[in-house]
Order: C-alpha cells, then sequence, then structure tokens
C-alpha cells in the first residue's frame, strides 16, 4: 500500500510532464517554416558542389568546375567574350587538348569562374572582413598588396628588423615571384602525390604557355614578346627553356615599365567586363564592406564605368 501511495505523485507528475511537452510540439511548427528559406539557398549550393563531390582533392575543384556549367549559356560572358576567344588559338597549338578539355574544364570562362566562387566558400574568395573581423581583432596596421613593398620598411623598423629589406628590391622581389609560381606549377602538376589527377589534363609546354600569359597579364614581361612553343615535350627541358625565355621577356619590359602597366591594365578591364554588368554587380556587393574598410571604393568606381555606354 506505502508502495501504490508512493506511485501517485509521479503519477500526476507525468501528466504535467506530458502537458508541458505541448507547447514544445508547437513551437516546432515555426521552425519548420523557418528552415523552408534555409533549404532553398542551399540548393544552389549542393547543385554545384555535385560535380566536385567525387573529386578528392580540393585543390583540384577548378578542374571539375565545368561539369556544372553549360558553355553554351551565353549568361556567363559575352560571345565576344576576348578571354574566351583564346580557346581556338589554344587549341590549334596544343591539338592534344581537345580530347581531354571536357574532362578538365580548362577552357573554363571568367565569367563562368566567377560566378561559381559566389556559391562556395573558400578563403581566397572569402571577404577580408568575413575572415579578419575587425570587430574582433584589435588591428594596429592595415596595408594592401598594392603599397606591401612601401609600408614593409616603417613596420619592420617598429619591430627593429629594417635591415631586412636593405637589399631587397621591388624588382627582386618579382623575380623570386616568378620563379615560385613556375615551380609551384610544375612541382604540383608532375612531383605531387596527386599529380595523376592533372597530367592527363595539361602536358608541360601548355603549362608553360599559361604560365607565360599569367605572368604578361601581371605587367611582369615584356607584353609584346611571345612565348616560342620548343618542339621537345619533355618537364624539366620545358621548364628550363620557360624560365631563359621570360628572363629574356622580363628584361626586355623592365626597359618599358609603362607599357608592361598599361598591358596589366588592359587586361584587367577586359577581365571585368567579360563578366557583364549583373554578375560584376553581384561580385561588388558580396566585397561592398571591404572596399569601404580598405579604401577601394575609387578603384570600384572606376570599373563600373566600364559598363557605362560613352555618351
Amino acid at each position: 500500500k506505502r508502495d501504490d501511495s508512493f506511485r501517485k505523485p509521479d503519477d500526476s507528475f507525468r501528466k504535467r510532464d506530458d502537458s508541458f511537452r505541448k507547447p514544445d510540439d508547437s513551437l516546432r511548427k515555426p521552425d519548420d517554416s523557418v528552415r523552408k528559406p534555409d533549404d532553398s539557398f542551399r540548393k544552389p549550393d549542393n547543385s554545384f558542389r555535385k560535380p566536385d563531390d567525387s573529386y578528392r582533392s580540393p585543390h583540384d575543384s577548378f578542374l571539375k568546375f565545368q561539369d556544372s556549367v553549360d558553355e553554351s549559356d551565353d549568361s556567363f560572358g559575352k560571345p565576344d567574350d576576348s578571354l574566351r576567344r583564346r580557346r581556338d588559338s589554344y587549341l590549334r597549338k596544343f591539338p592534344e587538348s581537345s580530347s581531354r578539355e571536357q574532362a578538365c574544364g580548362k577552357f573554363l570562362s571568367f565569367s563562368q569562374f566567377v560566378w561559381g566562387s559566389m556559391f562556395r566558400r573558400e578563403p581566397h574568395w572569402d571577404p577580408i572582413h568575413m575572415v579578419c573581423d575587425p570587430c574582433k581583432l584589435h588591428v594596429t596596421h592595415v596595408t594592401t598588396m598594392e603599397t606591401f613593398n612601401q609600408d614593409a620598411r616603417p613596420l619592420l623598423r617598429r619591430l627593429g628588423l629594417e635591415e631586412v629589406l636593405d637589399d631587397v628590391s621591388n624588382d627582386d622581389q618579382v623575380d623570386k615571384e616568378m620563379t615560385m609560381i613556375v615551380d609551384y606549377n610544375f612541382q604540383r602538376v608532375y612531383h605531387e602525390r596527386e599529380s595523376h589527377l592533372l597530367q592527363p589534363c595539361i602536358g608541360p609546354r601548355e603549362l608553360a604557355f599559361r604560365l607565360w600569359h599569367n605572368f604578361r597579364w601581371r605587367g611582369y614581361i615584356d607584353p609584346d614578346m611571345d612565348y616560342q612553343i620548343p618542339e621537345y615535350s619533355g618537364e624539366l627541358r620545358v621548364r628550363e627553356d620557360l624560365m631563359i625565355q621570360l628572363w629574356r621577356a622580363r628584361t626586355s619590359g623592365l626597359q618599358n615599365r609603362d607599357k608592361m602597366a598599361r598591358a596589366k591594365k588592359h587586361f584587367r578591364n577586359a577581365a571585368f567586363l567579360s563578366l557583364g554588368k549583373e554578375l560584376f554587380e553581384d561580385v561588388t556587393g558580396k566585397y561592398d564592406l571591404d572596399f569601404k574598410l580598405f579604401g577601394y571604393e575609387d578603384k570600384r568606381e572606376e570599373l563600373r564605368a566600364l559598363f557605362k555606354p560613352e555618351s
């Protein structure tokens, strides 16, 4: 009897517990409605990532990116896109590329590449204020890539390390950067664990050809000098020959720095124009706070003016 009487309060407690759960159930209904927009937001991201799921290396996602984009869709860039027109010249110079391009996606346009970057998180493309929150970091100095060299000296002076830059010039840094970029790309394609994924997509001569244009567009070499494709195709010989040609073009370019700067600006304008106005506004909207925080609003307006019809 004592045991039965002891259980009765427990039963009453359970009743209260059941009634307590009802409000919790009611709370779930609004939660379901809240989730719907989130699910709809994720759909583009999930559909964009599907082609990349089978690729094991995140660094190679660019090569598989084309599978998720229809190249015939003009909404990703104008048909007369100056960057896309290089495709035919690539195929003439490297006929072996035609059978590989679909698997590698290496003829992706700049507009397609930028459009894809809007749907995925990647530290290199994330707005700086999201990577380094200015409200949480106690920033003492802010520098940009354009003024890095001139900013480095006063910063190092405060640390007592100014002598590090005594024998280093901007030209020296560019020379080292060019060597580093060539070494990195040849190492990545031919000597790393995941090289078997990249080698079928690009041969040594085509890699050298692409690197040449990369440096031309950066304003590092004489824009009037063309890469002379060697007859041999061995990786080591092609790399050595590329470095010889690059230093010749670099030496020639330093004789006329303004010409290199004009070529760089021309390419930059052509690249942004290939996005189209709508995608350009989407991209600048994504980085709007960065433009304001780091003093790039004038450059944004300079690029935006490219889309305005001439009066």
